[in-house]
């Protein structure tokens, strides 16, 4: 799963942090002797992502609508996790029953429409699986797991659900449209 990242989102012309590191800026600002929009302009001179709240809403709705996506998905199991309102790089995560007749043809069409899908145009996200230590937990049945994340700050997700829905079979439960190209 991507390493939770902490951004600085701008609020009516103010800054405040996302990611639950309000109190350090405020100390560290405070030591420091500068007002909290000061620092706040230090951090993004110094490479931190800003976003407005307005911006940061809009890309959290896009990937709501990329989970409730995954979720109609045939073989995603259980629930799927995703990044929180604020965070620069955002991600979602989720299981595939490896069991599932189609499992294999939805990790197929994922990572080529996320991964591979234009030449001229790639998508500023990834797909790749994700597993903790399998000597420690066991196999992939169990502990297998499925990663879309952004690789640059600040992406908005809904073009990428949009491609994907039109990637993808209109009927996704519909087996004759997953294996077309058997």
């Amino acid at each position: 799963m991507a390493k939770k990242r902490t951004s600085v989102v701008k609020v009516s012309g103010r800054y405040s942090i996302a990611g639950g590191l309000a109190e350090k800026f405020k100390a560290v600002a405070k030591v420091n002797k500068l007002s909290h929009d000061q620092l706040a302009e230090i951090l993004i001179d110094n490479g931190i992502s800003v976003m407005t709240l307005a911006d940061a809403k809009k890309r959290h709705a896009g990937v709501k609508a990329l989970v409730r996506l995954l979720k109609k998905l045939p073989g995603v199991r259980g629930s799927v996790g995703m990044s929180e309102l604020g965070d620069v790089f955002w991600w979602a995560k989720f299981s595939i029953d490896l069991k599932h007749p189609l499992a294999w043809h939805v990790i197929q069409r994922l990572a080529f429409v996320l991964n591979y899908y234009s030449i001229e145009q790639k998508f500023d996200c990834k797909f790749y699986p994700a597993s903790p230590p399998p000597d420690l937990n066991g196999g992939p049945h169990e502990y297998l797991s499925w990663v879309i994340e952004a690789r640059v700050g600040c992406v908005d997700p809904h073009p990428i659900v949009k491609v994907l829905r039109a990637a993808l079979p209109r009927t996704l439960s519909d087996t004759k449209m997953w294996k077309l190209y058997d």
